[in-house]
């Protein structure tokens, strides 16, 4: 007789628990409404609704469906007990699990956002000097009129640097992100890019004559350019607006 145990084990990530509570928190909505404790109508102006459609917005495509399979394999548990959803009691546990599920999708998101700018580059400046230079020469022989509005100008050359940098770089494409500079009393509106390498921000004019000068700095003068005004968060926006030309690739 063999007495020998065997133990397998499989730690749950915090992405793994999210997704699962989330998906008790949903299935939890849909019984309620299909057991008449909500009306479908309410879920419009429902905190708890709020709250899970934020998370959701936030997920990756392959979270999504692992949640909706999740909700299928919950619905089968919950539906089986509708008492549960036309009590006080049913209506205190999907709310502690709703508050509980948007907790953990917080502390991911936070976990996410160290984990990009603390990997936001850790390479010799040399290194970084010469993927900058490159990507500058790659785009500049590629940039066209990528949002159609009858002109090449910063646009195009922002986004065909940051499209060429993800290209050639793709394990180093959180490092690079399109930048806007909006200052009112010099008249400067313009797009350029940023690439972060040991937590330091270089601020690269994409349309600079000589690649190999590509400060902001050494481009526009102070009186002109004020770093204090630069607006970012805007890559995908900028990126969206260029589709269609994008569309149509890149050598690299």
């Amino acid at each position: 007789m063999n007495n020998d145990f065997r133990f397998v084990h499989r730690e749950e990530t915090f992405n793994d628990l999210a997704v699962r509570e989330l998906a008790k928190s949903r299935s939890a909505c849909i019984c309620r409404i299909q057991f008449k404790r909500c009306k479908s109508y309410e879920c419009e102006h429902c905190q708890i609704n709020a709250r899970f459609q934020a998370c959701f917005d936030s997920m990756t495509e392959y979270d999504r469906q692992r949640l909706s399979s999740y909700i299928a394999r919950q619905y089968v548990i919950d539906s089986k007990d509708p008492e549960t959803w036309l009590s006080h009691k049913g209506l205190l546990i999907h709310t502690v699990g709703m508050v509980l599920g948007a907790a953990i999708m917080l502390t991911l998101f936070f976990c996410y956002v160290i984990f990009i700018f603390g990997s936001c580059g850790d390479m010799p400046e040399s290194t970084v000097n010469h993927m900058i230079i490159d990507t500058l020469d790659c785009s500049h022989s590629q940039v066209r009129d990528l949002d159609y509005n009858g002109k090449v100008n910063c646009i195009d050359y922002a986004v065909t640097f940051k499209c060429i940098w993800d290209l050639k770089y793709p394990e180093y494409k959180n490092m690079c992100e399109i930048i806007r500079n909006r200052n009112l009393n010099t008249g400067m509106h313009h797009l350029f890019v940023r690439v972060i390498n040991n937590r330091h921000s270089i601020f690269i004019e994409t349309w600079a004559q000589d690649t190999s000068k590509y400060l902001m700095e050494q481009n526009w003068n102070a009186g002109k350019y004020d770093a204090r005004l630069n607006i970012s968060g805007e890559t995908v926006l900028w990126l969206k607006r260029c589709k269609r030309g994008i569309a149509y690739g890149f050598k690299i």
